[in-house]
């Protein structure tokens, strides 16, 4: 089964004043966008340029000349870089003491930078007081992506297009088709001026994939960023602003990064239907909009817990653990030794390969464990059940549900209900349980226990061993191959319809009772077995001369 996917292959037409020309005839990937953000974005400038730092030097930056609302989003926004570069920002009280020189009353919004011999020397981003009144200072206004796309210029970051002044339109501007600040925080579009990307016009919180793959390339990777087992999402402990997030005024869009531990995402508290692509580069739909989280190229995310609504899930390479919530979700889980959770709701849950664990919630699911040697149990509820390939231990509930074992030497469960097992390929063993079933070895050499109730019990092509169970009327066909049939006290009234003289074996051993024979009769060319107290065995299509070198019995 195939996953869906959005994996990627953003303030003011104010900030620059640079012509360009339409050249829209593909989607960029992140790293091309960042190769022509660090470089051909700045047009005539010898770039690329750089501050000559890396992760864990500091820049100084003044900040102390500005309203103490403009110093807050200030220091948010360099928060925000220094959460995906490792490069720390100190602060002093004077201008001529910095390297980095903040005001807000100098017009802009802008940011800027000199440079020699390659290297920034000196940077400047000014954000006029009139703008953060009107944009706004806090986490997910737009005064706060405003500050982290001037100091992606003076960082030496430009925009991902050629753009004007004045007039700026993706129609005529953009570069590329997916331009748009889910990508990158230094476009000029939002995600709903991009008419080719399908997005919510959501303010950015944090630099964005191609800002982070920029950065690298000017500063090289830190694999310094949250290395510990990290939560992004309710509860979180990632830091800075992040753990902000989720309780922004309004729509945000943002990119997680981590190097490192064993992470998870924690999107709970939302009745709205959620996509999570946990890959790297992949694009999810969180708390109610719409493309608006992003995975940083080589971030693993292994944990994930889901909302109340019908979510489709994409796992990733790690062992995940997935628990999903009410509602109807999917989950495709991809590689890995992974552990899903399904909870209430009818669910699908496709696993890839690994050695995967499923457990069903209440509602009617299908579970399909892909290759590997999985574990799948169900609750309440008639769930479509799939082994696939490897070794599988599948489990149903006390409802009707449709198990399939796949390749391998699986270990099948009906449990209550009506069930319908077949074990497929290779050597299985099957139960059924309460409930009248149809049980099917399929191919290869298996046992079938038949359960309580009326069962059909089919060896199939092998050499089949096959147990009708205590009580109800089973039927047994052995199918090809030399089977043994076993009838036991309390079996109750059975029949074999396809015993092969000379071939198939019957076990009698339980009964003790001397001569089997004695409770043997012949009738309608069958053999009818009757031991009493409802045991009554009917071996179809046979004689008893035929039968009585075919049959195990008590020893004295």
């Amino acid at each position: 089964m195939l996953a869906p996917s959005k994996v990627i292959n953003n303030s003011n037409p104010r900030e620059c004043q640079q012509t360009g020309k339409l050249n829209m005839i593909t989607e960029w990937t992140p790293i091309e966008v960042a190769e022509f953000i660090i470089d051909e974005g700045w047009d005539s400038a010898a770039t690329p340029v750089r501050w000559n730092v890396s992760a864990g030097d500091s820049i100084s930056v003044h900040i102390s000349g500005m309203s103490n609302e403009s110093q807050q989003v200030a220091m948010l926004a360099l928060g925000a870089w220094t959460s995906v570069t490792g490069i720390e920002f100190t602060f002093v009280n004077s201008a001529s003491a910095a390297q980095l020189d903040f005001s807000d009353t100098s017009g802009g919004p802008v940011g800027g930078w000199s440079s020699s011999g390659g290297y920034i020397i000196s940077g400047f981003v000014h954000v006029d007081q009139s703008w953060i009144n009107t944009y706004g200072s806090g986490i997910g206004d737009y005064g706060f992506q405003t500050y982290i796309h001037e100091i992606g210029h003076a960082l030496g970051i430009a925009h991902p297009g050629h753009y004007e002044s004045g007039g700026t339109t993706y129609e005529t501007h953009a570069e590329f088709l997916n331009d748009s600040w889910q990508m990158t925080v230094m476009s000029y579009f939002s995600q709903t001026q991009n008419t080719y990307i399908d997005a919510t016009r959501a303010f950015v919180v944090t630099p964005m994939i191609a800002d982070i793959h920029a950065a690298q390339l000017l500063y090289g990777d830190s694999n310094t960023i949250r290395t510990g087992n990290t939560t992004y999402g309710e509860n979180g402990n990632a830091g800075n602003y992040y753990d902000d997030i989720i309780d922004a005024s309004g729509p945000v869009t943002f990119t997680i990064i981590d190097d490192g531990g064993i992470d998870t995402l924690r999107l709970i508290n939302t009745a709205a239907d959620q996509y999570i692509d946990m890959r790297g580069g992949g694009i999810s739909d969180v708390y109610g909009l719409v493309g608006n989280m992003v995975i940083y190229t080589d971030t693993v995310i292994e944990n994930l817990y889901l909302g109340r609504g019908n979510d489709t899930v994409t796992g990733n390479e790690a062992d995940n653990y997935i628990r999903a919530n009410t509602g109807y979700d999917t989950i495709y889980s991809l590689e890995g030794n992974d552990t899903i959770y399904a909870q209430d709701g009818h669910d699908a849950v496709y696993a890839g390969d690994g050695d995967d664990i499923i457990f069903g919630g209440s509602g009617a699911d299908i579970a399909d464990g892909g290759d590997g040697d999985d574990i799948i149990e169900t609750a309440a509820g008639g769930d479509e059940i799939y082994g696939g390939a490897g070794n599988d231990y599948l489990n149903g509930n006390s409802r009707s549900d449709s198990i399939y074992g796949g390749t391998g030497n699986d270990t099948l469960w009906g449990e209550g209900g009506r069930d319908d097992i077949r074990g497929g390929h290779d050597d299985d063993t099957i139960y059924g349980g309460n409930g009248a079933d149809i049980l099917d070895g399929e191919l290869g050499n298996n046992t079938i226990y038949g359960g309580s109730g009326r069962d059909v019990l089919y060896g199939g092509s092998g050499d089949d061993i096959i147990y009708g169970g205590a009580g109800g009327r089973d039927q047994y066909f052995g199918g090809s191959g030399a089977d043994e049939f076993i009838y036991q006290v309390g079996d109750n009234n059975d029949q074999i319809y396809d015993f092969q003289n000379d071939i198939d074996l019957l076990d009698l051993s339980d009964f003790s009772v001397g001569n089997v024979w004695d409770y043997a009769t012949e009738i309608d060319g069958d053999v009818v077995f009757n031991f009493g107290n409802r045991d009554i065995l009917t071996v179809e299509f046979i004689t008893i001369a035929e039968l009585s070198d075919d049959v195990l019995i008590a020893s004295p």
